[in-house]
């Protein structure tokens, strides 16, 4: 199939086999298993994967229009950002920095979907600032390591059966040093679902920890010593531009909703639509698409953006994008449940749902001043002069 046709295709399944139970599953609050097992059955998880590993080999376009289509029919944005933290992000840096050993030990499993993989960089006493982690691994000789590591609300920790953990590696006469750890569910490593949100009760949101764990650092740290800061980077280039990508689907689809609400209802005479408050209110939902999708669009023809395996790296764009694209869709969800009146609050409409995801999205996205930061510190090294420059200058 091509990008359109997945497209298509994904967003019929979410709608089919997704969104006609996302209420109760957030009602109980359930990740489901086995939704995430007939997705696999679909090979969604192994679209870029190679061949070799039993996936598709499909461009990173085409992974985006399918996981948009996803995000669009689903009407369920937990569950769908446990999917694309798996299928997107952990699958595109397994691929990248994993060693041949890695590969052979954890590849088939993670293409089929049958591994669940979990991000964890979030700390209770540090948030998501790297500059103040406190897991460590400790090396011991031999090639091991001891791991002092506690993470949470870490996307798909109570899920998963491989975390994909960042940690300061110390080792005798060194520096510590950030690195990427790969933790096998069991053998010490505990994890557990976060079941007291208000929102994201569809996903795995959870944490992890692992206290006085040996690991075998050949086969648990991606990348070669000294690439934890890099695959880091890759991380949240790639959670920055997925997460809008689902703010886009999810946004296609409240839009529908808005307008099937507006041009079914009469209110003193006339339909709905033509009041000029309800006008405010679909308007704000289709502003809020058209503008991420404009710096989705933006940011895949950027010159020199698709780095990561086809995927944007350009972190001023990647920063601006979510942190206006998650403001734009809190207002926008905000929109849809006020245009929807007393039905909007209910808890059996899908608009009350929404919202309440994208608010624990919003608190859980990081810091706006980490994204300002970015933005700011990338303008400023654009627009100091090159030495030759200041050398003609003098």
């Amino acid at each position: 199939m091509d990008a359109m046709e997945l497209s298509r295709f994904y967003e019929a399944w979410g709608r089919t086999h997704l969104a006609p139970s996302a209420l109760a599953r957030d009602k109980d609050g359930v990740f489901s298993a086995s939704l995430w097992e007939s997705l696999a059955a679909t090979g969604f998880f192994g679209l870029l994967w190679p061949k070799a590993d039993g996936g598709a080999e499909q461009p990173a376009p085409a992974f985006v229009a399918a996981f948009r289509g996803l995000a669009k029919g689903a009407c369920d944005l937990p569950f769908v950002l446990s999917v694309g933290a798996h299928a997107g992000v952990a699958s595109t840096l397994f691929l990248h920095f994993a060693d041949a050993a890695q590969r052979r030990a954890f590849a088939p499993a993670l293409a089929s979907g049958r591994l669940i993989a979990s991000l964890a960089n979030t700390e209770a006493s540090s948030g998501t600032d790297l500059r103040q982690i406190g897991s460590t691994v400790v090396a011991t000789g031999a090639g091991q390591g001891v791991a002092t590591i506690a993470k949470s609300l870490a996307t798909n920790a109570g899920a998963a059966g491989l975390v994909f953990a960042s940690a300061l590696a110390q080792a005798d006469g060194r520096k510590p040093g950030l690195e990427v750890f790969l933790l096998e569910r069991g053998s010490g490593v505990e994890q557990r679902v976060e079941d007291g949100l208000f929102g994201f009760r569809t996903g795995a949101t959870g944490s992890v920890s692992a206290v006085g764990v040996t690991l075998d650092l050949e086969r648990s740290r991606l990348g070669p010593p000294g690439s934890g800061p890099q695959v880091l980077r890759a991380c949240y280039s790639l959670e920055r531009f997925l997460i809008p990508v689902i703010l886009s689907g999810l946004l296609d689809r409240m839009l529908e909703l808005a307008l099937e609400r507006a041009g079914a209802r009469v209110s003193r005479g006339k339909p709905l639509i033509d009041h000029q408050f309800v006008q405010a209110k679909v308007l704000t939902i289709f502003r809020a698409k058209e503008l991420i999708d404009a710096q989705l669009s933006r940011l895949m023809t950027a010159e020199g953006a698709l780095e990561l395996r086809g995927f944007p790296t350009n972190s001023r764009l990647l920063s601006l994008l979510k942190w206006d694209g998650v403001e734009q869709a809190y207002a926008a969800a905000t929109a849809l449940v006020e245009l929807m009146g007393g039905e909007g609050m209910k808890l059996d409409g899908l608009a009350q749902k929404m919202l309440r995801d994208v608010a624990v999205l919003k608190a859980l996205g990081g810091s706006k001043e980490q994204h300002m930061l970015t933005i700011v510190a990338e303008l400023l090294a654009d627009g100091k002069p090159s030495d030759a420059a200041m050398q003609r200058a003098g």
